[in-house]
């Protein structure tokens, strides 16, 4: 250790190092934050040090400065030994602690212990700006392919070089679009009249946003940007022209300057390996039909030399096995993809799938099928499961690291394009699922070796045919009209295809799409009958004359009305209705569809309902039941006293007078039916507000008129005689006296005994029993009531008083017939 700082070194032989003398130590500038190509070189090579290997064993380099406080600060840097000269070579550390623009002296250790002084000419810390990075990236990381893997390098520049940089990031950059670029107008080469750069392509209508935002990030110091698409690469190049002393790298395409890397792992390599364990699962699995499909994005030579690859990977294994493939026409569309996969697994009967495009969706519909798949850009068998066999995985840690440190160094060389193979770190070939066989690890495990090795002879087959009948490495040129890297097609007195050929897979481009281009024998992106399978392409399940092949020929959003569906936009059913989005949702309840194609659920009328969901056609209510707004899930029974008589009510009528009904009544009940004579007032709610008419009386179920001599105030009360008033308060004043007779013996009984409870309701009860006698008129019963009430009030005072009460009541009412 050396202060606070501990360090670790397999050093060289442990000895004593004699005749040290440097020669020079470079940079003599040291930047804070570390970093910087160190180099060491000595005069001649130390003795001891004659047998070293290159960077195979290390040393140390210790570095000493002032900090702001005077304390001595000690950093260390690991250093490795240059076969190619007497020097070693490393990284400066760290030296944010060091009082900028002061001294430093170093010293080393040749054994990893014992440091000794270098007379070196004056070394200074200073402060940096640490090199500013962005990352344009055309989707987000979370879609677990294309961006996640470079958000994955970008992660890893960020722990690798510290504080050296700093990122920014700008996610989901559009490319297709009205143009949105403000500084382009600025920069030669922008074409004003259609608002595009000069050399892009007639067929393609771009945001140029990249542009944007690459203008704002170079005002705001950004030295190195990673445009990470191929739809960036015209923003990228005129940018790189226009901006000399920056940096740009531009991934895939074929535009470069010096200032602009190209680069591209040789993922084909992957592919073909990843051919190989397909091949071996329907081997395996010999009653499999030996069918593969294939998703990719656009005609693009990055596409189609990963196609012809990944198809000479199955031929390693069996020749016969075919690959169907469709063009979805986008880096990253869910429903496309979704799409294009099951209509490869239901109508053409494929056992597998692999993609190139920038998403997972159809290693999930190949898993939702039971059927297996290859991943592509990140390693999905952690997202998926074991029904993903393999991934070809993009990696650009390293081919990224390599670029920042070249360009921190001030040593980057762009202008070309840079493939980047697996022995550099640019691909590798995931875990294998369990479903795998022995037999295709051990096939992958001799043709990864080679491919490491520098020996890539994939396309070197004798014969290679496309699915045009021509022979692609035959002696003659195959190409109607060659491109200028295609002169040469064959690797001299070899069958194998010159790497030009191979990485430039498209020979034309019409705009932005491939129009010249080949694929081989038993890869099928039409319909047409080939020479390789006459009798066709499709299964019988699919409707005769129809295709799914080639171009996925479906527009991005469906017209109104309709929904995606394996045939395509396709009109919804009777009771369903199409979301913006093309998906065939139910109508509610109180709606109805009831033509498909609708877009819109129409609300049940007025008198009508749909209970349940899906509905195509709404129901009229019933007799007794109304609905009396649009939308209704249910009707409503009629209330008590209406009726609705016929289907499709939207409001209920009251009951006549003479009538009445009950709730939800489709009709209203005579009065008279149930008892003859009787009536009811209107809305009458039920057989008991059927009463007898003044002047009539009930006679068991029947009005009867009112008896001769008698008065009938009707309901259910009796026939009452037409006594006088005078004669009924004199037939009263009778009967009182003759309760008084009644009521002696018991008063005596019970004032013998002094019980006065039992005085008060003896006399209560029997009163009540006469008033109820001798006072019958129901207009007057209020007199019979104030009666018994004074009589109560007597007995609870004395019953010495009961006659003068009964006097007292008489005469209360006798005023209040007065009154």
């Amino acid at each position: 250790s050396a202060g606070d700082q501990s360090y670790t070194v397999k050093s060289f032989l442990v000895q004593t190092y004699s005749d040290i003398q440097i020669a020079s130590l470079t940079p003599t500038v040291l930047p804070m934050t570390g970093g910087a190509l160190l180099r060491i070189r000595f005069q001649s090579t130390p003795a001891g040090l004659e047998n070293a290997r290159g960077f195979t064993e290390k040393s140390a380099v210790q570095f000493t400065c002032l900090d702001t406080n005077g304390q001595i600060q000690v950093n260390i840097a690991s250093v490795a030994f240059e076969a190619a000269g007497p020097a070693v070579v490393g990284r400066t550390p760290v030296l944010d602690g060091c009082v900028a623009n002061s001294s430093v002296r170093a010293s080393i250790a040749l054994d990893g212990r014992t440091f000794e002084a270098m007379q070196v000419e004056k070394l200074t810390v200073v402060h940096t700006e640490k090199l500013k990075i962005g990352f344009l990236m055309i989707g987000k990381p979370s879609d677990n392919g294309w961006n996640f893997q470079h958000n994955l390098a970008r992660l890893y520049l960020e722990e690798r070089f510290g504080s050296q940089i700093e990122i920014v990031t700008s996610e989901r950059v559009s490319t297709h679009g009205p143009n949105i670029c403000t500084c382009c107008n600025t920069i030669a080469g922008w074409d004003s009249s259609r608002n595009g750069w000069q050399d892009e392509p007639l067929d393609f209508t771009g945001t140029h946003q990249a542009a944007q935002i690459m203008c704002d990030w170079i005002q705001e110091g950004v030295k190195l940007i990673f445009a990470t698409s191929f739809w960036f690469q015209w923003d990228t190049w005129y940018l790189a022209k226009r901006y000399p002393n920056h940096a740009f790298v531009q991934v895939s395409g074929w535009l470069s300057e010096p200032n602009m890397g190209n680069v591209f792992p040789k993922i084909y390599q992957a592919r073909y390996l990843s051919g190989i364990v397909m091949g071996w699962h329907l081997k395996a699995n010999p009653q499999l039909r030996k069918r593969v499909g294939y998703i990719s994005a656009f005609r693009l030579g990055e596409t189609v030399r990963a196609i012809n690859a990944f198809k000479l990977g199955l031929e390693q294994v069996d020749p016969e096995i075919e690959v169907f493939l469709i063009w979805v026409k986008a880096w990253e569309d869910v429903k496309k993809e979704r799409l294009a996969a099951a209509r490869l697994l239901e109508f053409y009967g494929v056992e597998g799938i692999t993609q190139h495009t920038d998403t997972i969706e159809s290693q999930k519909v190949a898993s939702e099928y039971g059927k297996v798949s290859v991943g592509y850009n990140s390693d999905t068998h952690f997202i998926i499961g074991d029904s993903v066999l393999t991934s070809a995985v993009l990696e650009w840690k390293m081919p990224y690291a390599r670029i920042v440190q070249s360009v921190i160094d001030g040593v980057f060389d762009f202008g070309h394009a840079n493939w980047i193979d697996g022995s550099n770190d640019g691909w590798r070939l995931s875990g294998y699922s369990p479903k795998v066989p022995a037999a295709a690890k051990v096939h992958v495990a001799s043709e990864m070796s080679r491919l490491l090795r520098g020996d890539d002879q994939i396309f070197c087959r004798p014969n290679l045919r496309d699915n045009q009948g021509r022979v692609r490495n035959g002696l003659s040129n195959p190409s109607e009209n060659p491109a200028p890297w295609e002169t040469q097609h064959l690797k001299q007195g070899t069958t194998c295809l010159t790497d030009d050929v191979v990485l430039q897979s498209c020979q034309k481009y019409q705009g932005t799409t491939c129009v010249e281009h080949w694929l081989l024998a038993g890869i099928h992106d039409s319909c047409a009958t080939l020479a390789s399978q006459p009798q066709g392409s499709e299964l019988a399940k699919l409707p005769r004359g129809t295709c799914f092949l080639g171009d996925l020929n479906i527009p991005d959003r469906c017209p109104a009305g309709a929904h995606w569906t394996l045939m395509g936009c396709t009109p919804v059913r009777a009771g369903f209705y199409a979301t913006s989005d093309g998906v065939e949702e139910p109508c509610l309840p109180g709606f109805e569809a009831p033509t498909p194609g609708l877009a819109q659920c129409k609300p049940c009328q007025p008198g009508n309902f749909a209970s349940a969901s899906n509905s195509s056609k709404c129901s009229a209510c019933k007799p007794g039941f109304f609905a009396d707004v649009l939308g209704q899930d249910t009707c409503f029974s009629c209330p008590s006293g209406h009726f609705a008589s016929s289907s499709g009510a939207t409001q209920c009528q009251i009951c006549s007078e003479v009538h009445y009904a009950m709730g939800s009544a489709s009709e209203c009940t005579s009065c008279d039916a149930k008892m003859p004579g009787s009536t009811s007032p209107r809305g009458a709610a039920s057989m008991s507000e059927c009463t007898c008419p003044a002047g009539t009386f009930k006679d068991v179920a029947t009005c009867s008129a009112c008896p001769t001599g008698m008065t009938c105030a009707g309901g259910d009360e009796p026939p009452a005689s037409l006594m006088s008033q005078t004669g009924r308060v004199l037939a009263f004043l009778a009967a009182c006296v003759v309760e008084v007779l009644f009521l002696v013996r018991p008063l005596q009984r019970a004032l013998s005994g002094w019980n006065w409870s039992s005085v008060r309701a003896a006399g209560t009860a029997r009163l009540a029993a006469i008033l109820k006698l001798c006072w019958s008129d129901p207009q007057k019963k209020e007199f019979s009531d104030k009666l018994h009430r004074s009589l109560c009030r007597a007995f609870a005072s004395s019953s010495m008083f009961f006659t003068m009460a009964c006097l007292v009541a008489l005469f209360e009412q006798q005023t209040s017939f007065i009154r």
